[in-house]
């Protein structure tokens, strides 16, 4: 309720006021998204009707718990998309105004959480999200590298909307080929899945649960169509030059899981051979195809790594707690840890070391190290090495959990201070597969420009203090 032109709210144990002016609305506490590095007070992001707001915490301000009972968001008007997370709005009797703070609304955010230029003026603008940044243009073929039992094969990116995991709930289609494993749930609509290995005429991992729980269903588009490939596990992103890649010999082509088979590529640095499949063929076979709802027809998708397309792809990687998404086309290939890597002396805790990949040193940021305080750790560790303007660097995430591909324009402004984690967080996405999730997308320029600044720091640090 408000006293007189103010509006009484409390957060812990104490009672505080502003002015009801400033007040856009109250709403429902929504699911919020913690952010990496944040400053005492910034209980993290959340989505309120479609705009990202960085709610703040009035109960940590004064040392008290962060969350608490906050049930609701004081929505506060003007252009920054700031909201603070309350226990309730209450009566304010007037001989109760002494024990009635005043809140240092202004002071606390000019103060403790300067917000980025750019995420004011596309508040004050609308939902117009800036452009996005993009790493140099790479004429290299960007592929998603998937295995069938102990082969290789790749998908072309630009094709792959998003990587499931393989879920419990699976419709059957009784009579169906044996290509067809059913129908799921996906984007609040049916999608059908095929089996890859089926498709190829191969026997795929009928191992124990723990491989089982490996398989993933790569979302395709096949003929103007999603449709779902049931793999037995997702090796990662691959790019490789058109000089690596080489036809297949036509005196091969003699099966039918051989001709949907376009070419074989040799990745760099060396290892064994990947098949690239042939998309558009994967469905030849009519026994195979799958009953096409006017829900699951769209159109093509566009090539995920053009500056100019609506879409682009993102890698959803886990960094300890956090859930954070990376632009595809900055990442070089996502791989499994190094199994050798060289200690540098003196080196900060999240430089690994430098491992050799491509047949050149590679150095290797334990980023979630460098976010948390605590090293990589777990079964699903990965690699993923980004490059951009010449640059190459890797760094070590926990997991490396499904790519996605989005509209461009569901990206915005990180509401987020510029200093906050050498500024690396410059866009926000609504997933609309997560419930109402709110992911922090990293900019590749700003991620290995602050590795390297903060090496150089801390090797200046080091040095020893020259004697007068």
């Amino acid at each position: 309720m408000t006293a007189g032109d103010r509006l009484v709210f409390r957060a812990g144990d104490r009672r505080y006021a502003v002015a009801a002016g400033r007040v856009r609305e109250l709403a429902r506490l929504p699911r919020l998204t913690p952010v990496p590095l944040a400053p005492q007070g910034l209980l993290g992001l959340g989505n309120v009707r479609g705009e990202t707001i960085a709610v703040l915490s009035p109960a940590a301000m004064t040392g008290g718990e962060a969350l608490g009972a906050a049930r609701h968001l004081l929505v506060l008007g003007g252009s920054d998309p700031i909201a603070l997370a309350i226990d309730a709005v209450e009566r304010s009797d007037g001989d109760e105004a002494g024990r009635i703070e005043d809140f240092p609304l202004d002071q606390w955010i000019a103060q403790a959480f300067p917000l980025r230029a750019s995420a004011r003026r596309a508040s004050a603008g609308g939902a117009m999200a800036r452009p996005v940044r993009h790493a140099m243009r790479d004429d290299r073929l960007a592929l998603l590298r998937v295995a069938i039992g102990d082969q290789s094969f790749a998908l072309p990116l630009e094709e792959v909307a998003q990587v499931l995991r393989m879920p419990r709930d699976v419709a059957l289609l009784p009579g169906a080929d044996a290509a067809v494993v059913g129908t799921i749930r996906w984007r609040d609509r049916s999608l059908g899945v095929l089996s890859l290995a089926a498709l190829l005429g191969l026997s795929g991992d009928e191992g124990a649960e723990t491989d089982r729980a490996r398989r993933r269903i790569v979302v395709v588009t096949l003929g103007g169509q999603n449709l779902g490939l049931l793999v037995d596990h997702v090796e990662g992103l691959l790019r490789v030059s058109p000089g690596r890649i080489d036809s297949l010999p036509t005196a091969l082509l003699r099966t039918e899981g051989e001709a949907r088979i376009s070419a074989i590529c040799r990745p760099e640095g060396g290892g064994r051979l990947v098949s690239m499949l042939a998309v558009d063929e994967l469905l030849r076979d009519p026994a195979a195809r799958l009953p096409v709802t006017k829900d699951q027809r769209t159109g093509k998708a566009a090539p995920a790594s053009s500056p100019s397309s609506p879409r682009m792809s993102l890698l959803l990687v886990r960094i300890g707690p956090h859930d954070l998404a990376l632009p595809v086309g900055a990442i070089d290939k996502v791989m499994g840890p190094p199994e050798r890597l060289t200690t540098l002396p003196g080196a900060p805790p999240w430089l690994a070391g430098l491992a050799a990949t491509g047949g050149e040193p590679l150095a290797v940021v334990d980023q979630v190290m460098r976010l948390t305080g605590s090293p990589a750790s777990g079964a699903r560790r990965r690699l993923i090495v980004l490059r951009t303007d010449g640059r190459r660097v890797g760094f070590l995430v926990d997991e490396a959990r499904t790519i996605l591909a989005v509209e461009r324009s569901m990206l915005v402004p990180a509401p987020l201070p510029d200093a906050l984690a050498d500024g690396i967080f410059g866009e926000v996405l609504h997933a609309s597969d997560g419930g109402g999730r709110t992911l922090l997308v990293v900019q590749p320029a700003a991620l290995l420009s602050s590795a390297e600044q903060a090496l150089m720091a801390e090797i200046a640090r080091r040095q020893p203090t020259p004697a007068p």
